[in-house]
């Protein structure tokens, strides 16, 4: 049987989930493994160009749930908002936005770089112990900073 790169490379993820006892993108690179093995194409090409949107929802989702499990009264809610803290979040937030909108922008213009990102978040997320949520950030900090160093 011969391996493709990208299969070679979803198996040194694998490994390296394995190993770090990361078993988020181990079953990422499994499932994804599978998939292609299993020759489940369509199903693939569904993950491929919805599973941003999908990861997406489920990551708003275990951050907005707990809003209905504490006990919040609109006075705790204007003090969250208007706090400090929120302030910073807020202008955060806009500039995370702000930061993957370019990044889908250059991942269209140089999709190539799609390994490079992808590559970075499994060595943020296996060596550093970071969460894998960060590649279209990281494209547009990968935009910014080239468009500062060209």
């Amino acid at each position: 049987m011969h391996l493709t790169a990208g299969q070679g490379l979803l198996m040194v993820i694998l490994l390296a989930g394995l190993l770090s006892r990361n078993a988020v993108v181990a079953a990422a690179a499994a499932i994804l493994l599978l998939l292609h093995l299993g020759d489940a194409k369509g199903l693939l090409h569904w993950v491929t160009r919805h599973g941003l949107t999908l990861g997406y929802l489920f990551l708003l989702l275990a951050v907005l749930a707990p809003l209905l499990e504490a006990p919040l009264t609109r006075k705790d809610l204007l003090q969250v908002v208007l706090g400090p803290a929120s302030l910073v979040a807020l202008l955060a937030s806009a500039l995370g936005s702000w930061l993957a909108y370019h990044g889908v922008r250059f991942m269209d213009r140089q999709p190539q770089i799609l390994l490079a990102l992808v590559l970075g978040t499994v060595v943020g997320t296996v060596v550093l112990r970071g969460v894998p949520t960060g590649p279209l950030i990281a494209a547009g900090f990968t935009a910014l900073l080239l468009e500062l160093i060209y």
